[in-house]
């Protein structure tokens, strides 16, 4: 391998300013990450391949201060940009994606940090990067490509999914011009039965040898969560790597070039810390920041190495021993700043007001409804303080708000689907002994809404005249087609850019789809509405999973998987003993995750049913409109035909061709009830002939024919009291 001629020992260190940027472009890369390009408005910004700029952004209540690998390579230019994965619990990266736009100026502090590969030289390079943390990789081979220069990379792409990788237009384009480069794109975990030539699985030695064979010679740079971290280091160091040429930036903390200092400090003497009106004894010589978060006091920190400037506060009595690397100014240290992540107490000291601080780390502004002043949130802070739950749970003081549930309910609605989702916040605030969850009920018009068992559910008004909540859940059954379609879509379409949660109950999700919010999303209906979702919007990925939570998107298919999802939130909010006191209060003896697929339905097969007759079961469905032959089903599922057979008749009572048509038949009455397609295009899709074909098969297994169905909604009743003629024991197959 080549080894890298540059750069010169004598690289500039540029200077961390403060600087205001200008929003000119975004660009979505992926279904949960956007690149976001900035105006430096004080002209070109000089920086470092792998540097970071720390940006204030304006959120609903208070300035967050977040830090961003610099995307953009070093041109000089005055753009520079960002990527953003939008995380699942993070506040300040979900607001840059719902609210970020074009032309918002923001102030920003940097460039900084020392994760970068031109302050090495002498070695070929090394770049592994896992999920977001592939962002500062990219910024370096920009770099790299940029400068022209004849050095053997290789650059490795970890990602969960396919659709997680970043980059790949230009990935594929820089792989073109540079022939000394070598990529490769890893994917962890790839969604059932997606196309992927690359590698597969969580790296490991063994994959990393047959990648770059002379690892060990490489100066490697490697970026993403500590675990994954902690697997390519040891990886690496196995094959022969001196720990001095592997250089690391974690999410959150860097560790390329400053490493924690030992402390010396015997932790016999404390110190008084007064902030709030609260105080707090700490030892001697310990970093401010780990100090106040041991206290359930939260500071936002960036690199935790002195170079940011995102954990700064202000002291009004005292001093600290601070040993920063450039995120402070000088005239900002001379009027009292600090910075909590290299600050060591030395004596005393006070802090003047830090509530905003700790209110946005605590993440209690999550949703819409912020605080809308400085004075509001000093207030809710000092309640926060005093708050002393009665409750044995740990409740995660951050939720002194209840979280507002909205639900719009459709005529129709399941009324099982809907207690279910209501009943376990009831019983989390009694366990809890607080107010921990509030809901509503609304309906598209304000008038009362009719359940399908006929009894009729208040609505406490119209969707949308309501307060603003933090989760709005349509649910709907069915019927369905809403009354106002166009406004019901823009009503979800609002709430969602507010930064509400949506979510779907049940046949739900096929109002969500119309409105536009299931795109490069996950998501789950019941598993009567699947087949004719999946002929609507083909482009959706819909599971058959019990609910999904994507991002800010949820569902669930209804009925008890309700309480499985609301289940789920309690514990995001709370801790598992709450969760466990309100399912052993509701009497239920187990809790399903999202990883539970629903009851196959209309499939008759037993819960004991071997896993041949399973697989071939599943052969069946995901081949309807070409059904197998028995002979093409027993080779697939590696049973002799005969076997197959008489695993059919002991465990369903019927032949596989028998189960295999009524399989059919039961998608192409789902069809009938929930889409729009004619009856020939049903015929088509699953597997028969012809439209009258389908039509005598359909009259004789459920006593009522195609169209009579659509025309009667009496008919249901009639459908679930059908039976199968005793004539039609043999069917045969198209």
């Amino acid at each position: 391998m080549n080894s890298i001629p540059f750069p010169k020992p004598s690289l500039p260190k540029f200077a961390s300013t403060l600087r205001r940027l200008k929003l000119i472009s975004r660009h979505q890369d992926t279904p949960d990450t956007v690149t976001f390009t900035f105006q430096s408005l004080e002209g070109p910004v000089q920086h470092l391949p792998g540097q970071a700029i720390a940006l204030d952004l304006p959120m609903a209540g208070g300035t967050a201060t977040r830090t961003f690998t610099i995307a953009s390579a070093l041109l000089g230019a005055s753009e520079l940009s960002v990527t953003v994965k939008a995380a699942e619990t993070g506040n300040a990266t979900r607001w840059m994606h719902d609210h970020l736009e074009i032309g918002t100026e923001i102030d920003a502090r940097g460039p900084f940090g020392r994760f970068s590969l031109a302050a090495r030289h002498g070695r070929p390079v090394l770049l592994i990067g896992g999920g977001s943390g592939f962002t500062p990789m990219m910024s370096m081979l920009r770099w790299l490509h940029a400068r022209g220069e004849a050095v053997d990379v290789v650059v490795v792409q970890v990602a969960r999914r396919v659709e997680d990788l970043l980059f790949g237009e230009e990935l594929e384009q820089i792989d073109r011009d540079m022939s000394s480069l070598k990529l490769f794109e890893v994917v962890t975990a790839p969604d059932t039965g997606e196309f992927w030539r690359g590698y597969r699985g969580r790296p490991n030695r063994a994959m990393l040898r047959t990648m770059v064979p002379d690892a060990s010679q490489c100066e490697v740079y490697c970026c993403g969560p500590e675990g994954f971290l902690d697997t390519i280091r040891r990886s690496l160091q196995a094959e022969g790597l001196p720990h001095q040429h592997f250089h690391t930036e974690s999410f959150g903390t860097s560790t390329a070039a400053v490493r924690p200092e030992p402390t010396e400090h015997v932790a016999a003497n404390t110190h008084r810390v007064t902030l709030r009106g609260r105080s707090i004894e700490v030892a001697d010589g310990e970093i401010l920041s780990t100090a106040l978060a041991s206290q359930n006091i939260r500071v936002p920190t960036g690199c935790n190495a002195g170079q940011c400037g995102t954990c700064r506060l202000r002291l009004s009595e005292g001093s600290v021993d601070m040993r920063q690397d450039g995120g402070l100014t000088a005239q900002e240290v001379a009027s009292g700043y600090i910075l909590a992540c290299c600050s060591r107490l030395t004596g005393p000291i006070t802090l003047e007001d830090l509530c905003w601080v700790a209110f946005l780390d605590l993440r209690v502004c999550t949703g819409p409804k912020y605080l809308p002043t400085a004075q509001a949130y000093r207030q809710k802070i000092i309640e926060m303080d005093n708050h002393s739950p009665s409750s044995e749970h740990h409740l995660d003081q951050s939720r002194a708000r209840p979280r507002l549930f909205e639900f719009v309910l459709l005529d129709e609605v399941s009324m099982l689907s809907v207690t279910s989702a209501i009943e376990p916040l009831r019983v989390a605030n009694r366990m809890a002994r607080r107010e921990c969850y509030a809901w509503t009920i609304v309906s598209e018009s304000g008038a009362d809404i009719r359940a399908s068992n006929g009894l009729t559910l208040a609505s406490a008004g119209r969707c949308g005249d309501g307060p603003v909540p933090d989760y709005t859940f349509v649910c709907a059954g069915l019927s369905l087609e809403a009354q106002e379609p166009n406004r019901l879509s823009a009503f979800l379409n609002r709430r969602f850019a507010a930064g509400v949660k949506v979510g779907a109950i049940s046949m739900g999700t096929i109002f969500l789809a119309r409105a536009g919010l299931l795109q490069g999303r996950r998501c789950t209906i019941h598993w009567e509405g699947l087949p004719a979702f999946r002929e609507e919007f083909p482009e959706v990925n819909v599971t058959n999973s019990i609910y999904e939570i994507d991002n800010k998107v949820l569902s669930c298919a209804g009925g008890m998987s309700s309480f499985d999802l609301m289940m789920d939130i309690i514990a995001q909010d709370y801790d598992k003993a709450l969760v466990h006191s309100v399912a052993n209060q509701l009497q239920l003896d187990r809790i399903r995750s999202s990883i539970k697929l629903q009851s196959a339905g209309s499939s008759l097969l037993p819960e004991n049913a071997p896993k041949q007759l399973v697989y071939a079961h599943t052969l069946m469905t995901e081949n309807m409109e070409r059904p197998l032959s028995p002979g093409e089903l027993s080779k697939a599922v590696g049973a002799s035909r005969r076997t197959l057979e008489r695993m059919f008749v002991k465990y369903t009572g019927m032949t596989p061709a028998k189960f295999c048509k009524i399989q059919r038949l039961e998608r192409g009455k789902d069809l009938l009830l929930h889409s729009d397609l004619q009856i020939l295009d049903i015929a088509v899709v699953t597997g028969f002939r012809s439209a009258s074909y389908f039509s005598s098969s359909f009259s004789a297994h459920f006593k009522i024919s195609p169209s009579a169905l659509r025309q009667d909604c009496e008919a249901l009743q009639k459908l679930d009291d059908g039976r199968v003629d005793e004539d039609h024991d043999k069917i045969e197959t198209p």
